[in-house]
Formats: structure tokens, C-alpha cells, sequence
């Protein structure tokens, strides 16, 4: 057996959803935070917290991938997406992209939230890894990468994240969920690394017909209390 490593880069973007019910959202808005910065606070109280996505995308332009077995040092190696025409062309030196999607498990708001918040941070650089052991006669292609969609399949989020591009980068919406290699899959991206990173969050509220707006004339978002 061999211990390979994987690692992916790409530009891209990390985002979050809070969710605040109505005890929360009344804090938030008047800014009764217990001494928090606004962004703090809501990392640190909102009821419900969900990952849109961490950004590592492999139809990325500016995407790489880089390989090291038993702690060697990492080279860089091809990518081939599989499609089910060409599927025995692929060559067995390339990590290959499977052509079905990993469903994401974002849920919309329900009617006891009150407001939401997003938070997108940026990045030029960020990178993810993750180690499988293989046989030593393995080929590079039995190594798939499983991706899931950033176009979000609701309309609450097509409306307020995806229209606008807020949750990628450079239209590049595979990304990257898992290895897999002989039965074993290994979710990844809970590691992500960067360099730097502009941060942004947006604030939502819920209007009297049940639906949400963006609230551009909110002073939440000063430090003073």
C-alpha cells in the first residue's frame, strides 16, 4: 500500500448563511450584542449556521492539481473531466472528474426566521487536501473527484446568492466535495487554506409579505453600540 496525497487550488469563494429566529434578529438589529462586534456576533449566535461553499472549483481556469506519494515532493498532474462518450479515452495518468453531481445539503429559510446573513470571504489563492492509501498498482485515473453544483437549486438562493455570482468566482461552479478511489470516498474542503481574503456579509430581513430584501440603509453593521 501507498499513502498519496492530494491537494487542489484555485481562487474562489468561502460562504456562509445564518439564519436568525425573531429573539436573535431583534438583538441584531438593536444593537444589543453583549459587547460583540456585529460580525461576531452573528458567527457566534445565529441560530442556524450552513457552508454555501468553501470555493475550490475544478472547472476553475486557473485550477491545479498537485499529487506526492509517501511524502514525496508534490508534482503537478492533469485533470481530465469524464463524459460518458469518452469515458475509455481517458489517459491513466490524470486524476479524472466524474460527470454526476454530490446534491448540496442547503436547506431555505423557514418561517420562523426572521432575518438572514451572508458572508462571503474572497480569496485569490486557497487550497485543499486530503491522503488515501492505494494499491501499489494503482493508475492516477482510478482516482475520481466528486464535485457538487454552486448554482443552488432553490429559488431563494438563485434569487439572493447565485444571480448576482456572490458564492463563485470566474463562473466556475464544480466544486470540489470528495476523492473517491475503490470504494472509498473522503469528503474534503473542511481544511481550506488561504493566503487572504476579502470579506463581505449581507444583511436580509423579512418583509410583512413573508418574503426577504436586502437592507441597504441598516446601521447594524456599526461597531458602536
Amino acid at each position: 500500500m501507498k499513502k498519496v496525497q492530494l491537494r487542489f487550488e484555485s481562487p474562489g469563494v468561502q460562504s456562509y448563511v445564518y439564519y436568525l429566529k425573531r429573539e436573535t434578529n431583534e438583538k441584531f438589529r438593536a444593537k444589543d450584542r453583549g459587547g460583540l462586534p456585529p460580525w461576531e456576533f452573528i458567527q457566534e449566535t445565529a441560530d442556524v449556521t450552513q457552508t454555501m461553499s468553501y470555493g475550490v472549483c475544478a472547472d476553475h481556469p486557473e485550477f491545479k492539481a498537485s499529487v506526492s506519494i509517501d511524502g514525496s515532493e508534490y508534482e503537478a498532474i492533469e485533470v481530465e473531466f469524464v463524459y460518458p462518450d469518452c469515458a475509455d479515452e481517458l489517459p491513466a495518468d490524470a486524476l479524472q472528474v466524474a460527470d454526476e453531481y454530490v446534491e448540496h445539503n442547503i436547506t431555505d429559510p423557514d418561517l420562523s426566521i426572521e432575518g438572514v446573513v451572508f458572508e462571503y470571504d474572497r480569496y485569490g489563492s486557497g487550497w485543499i487536501g486530503c491522503e488515501i492509501e492505494v494499491e501499489d498498482d494503482f493508475k492516477w485515473s482510478e482516482i475520481t473527484l466528486m464535485t457538487r453544483s454552486l448554482d443552488l437549486n432553490s429559488r431563494f438562493y438563485n434569487e439572493h446568492v447565485y444571480a448576482s455570482d456572490a458564492n463563485i468566482s470566474d463562473r466556475a461552479e464544480m466544486e470540489l466535495h470528495s476523492v473517491r478511489y475503490r470504494g472509498q470516498q473522503i469528503e474534503i474542503g473542511y481544511d481550506l487554506s488561504f493566503a487572504m481574503c476579502n470579506a463581505e456579509m449581507v444583511y436580509l430581513e423579512r418583509d410583512d409579505d413573508g418574503d426577504f430584501f436586502t437592507n441597504y440603509f441598516t446601521d447594524v453593521w456599526d461597531d458602536e453600540e
